[in-house]
């Protein structure tokens, strides 16, 4: 109950994070991070949910990864600190909403796919330095493929389809 009450506190911490990113505002920030813990169902939940808030707090560290490239991009806070960041959030963002429920690497890998798209698109018309792109694409696809690759490691199911346990979801 401990790690899931944790996870539930830093999901919130990750929304105050990207809000604060998106709105330039640490008050709005804040404030969202404070509005997710006043709902009660996910306070509730955030402490004995065991399935549904690490699948929660996963997609809200992907996201936070994604809102992070664009961070570093911007250029005011472009820094190697960033790049880090950007690894860590997706890495186990997608680590813990997959390990958690493999039905999200589909929505997972999507939004990553389109995620990439999309700052090719607008890499055309923001005045981004060519290098910055490069060096952010390659840390945000390195965080999916480690991401992916800790689930591999991790989830029996992957490495033994065929096995009972899988298959019938008893040992």
């Amino acid at each position: 109950h401990a790690v899931v009450a944790t996870l539930a506190l830093f999901s919130a911490f990750c929304v105050g994070f990207v809000t604060t990113i998106v709105t330039r505002s640490k008050v709005w920030g804040l404030w969202s991070a404070v509005a997710l813990l006043a709902i009660p169902p996910f306070l509730g939940h955030g402490f004995f949910n065991t399935k549904d808030i690490p699948t929660a707090a996963g997609y809200t560290l992907f996201t936070s990864g994604c809102v992070a490239t664009i961070w570093f991009l911007r250029g005011s806070n472009a820094n190697k600190k960033i790049l880090t960041l950007v690894v860590t959030l997706t890495a186990i963002g997608l680590w813990l909403a997959v390990g958690t429920r493999l039905g999200m690497a589909f929505p997972l890998i999507l939004t990553a796919v389109l995620f990439v798209g999309l700052i090719f698109v607008i890499s055309r018309l923001q005045p981004w330095p060519r290098g910055y792109v490069k060096l952010a694409l390659l840390t945000y696809i390195t965080g999916v493929l480690l991401g992916l690759g800790l689930v591999a490691l991790t989830n029996p199911c992957i490495v033994a389809p065929i096995s009972d346990k899988c298959v019938t979801g008893i040992e």
